[in-house]
């Protein structure tokens, strides 16, 4: 199979207190998970996000609230526990350090741009032409 018909099958996992993804190549039976560091020994990092005035992103790992330390308190805007809003049928989501509110969209959308950031980054290490036609995305979002 040429690399221009190779094909990659990504899963983003959406959880509530983690997130993270895998994939495979369509030509190969092994499934490679995320690898990154600030990600736990589950492979995942904690679906939290640190956003400027501007939502553009600060931090994104294991480490947001070692950064937020590092800062300060009240620097950037700290969002966490995205899921349960979800579950609760909320449109907006509170920082927890700041009074800024954001709609669950774009708290959402930020963590998985991240997720795929990463994603791309590593599946770059094993196919260096890749192109974004040639993914396939699938977002879980578990109970």
């Amino acid at each position: 199979m040429s690399e221009i018909e190779k094909s990659v099958v990504v899963g983003i996992d959406f959880g509530s207190s983690g997130c993270g993804f895998a994939y495979s190549f369509m030509d190969e039976k092994i499934i490679y998970h995320m690898d990154v560091i600030g990600s736990d020994v589950d492979k995942k990092v904690p679906t939290e996000i640190i956003l400027d005035d501007s939502n553009y992103v600060l931090h994104f790992d294991s480490k947001c609230k070692e950064y937020l330390k590092e800062k300060c308190v009240n620097y950037g805007h700290y969002f966490k526990g995205i899921k349960i809003y979800l579950y609760q049928k909320k449109t907006s989501i509170k920082s927890i350090n700041s009074s800024k509110s954001l709609p669950i969209k774009t708290a959402i959308q930020k963590i998985l741009d991240q997720l795929r950031d990463i994603c791309i980054k590593q599946l770059e290490k094993s196919w260096k032409d890749i192109q974004e036609t040639n993914i396939k995305w699938v977002v879980t979002v578990p109970e």
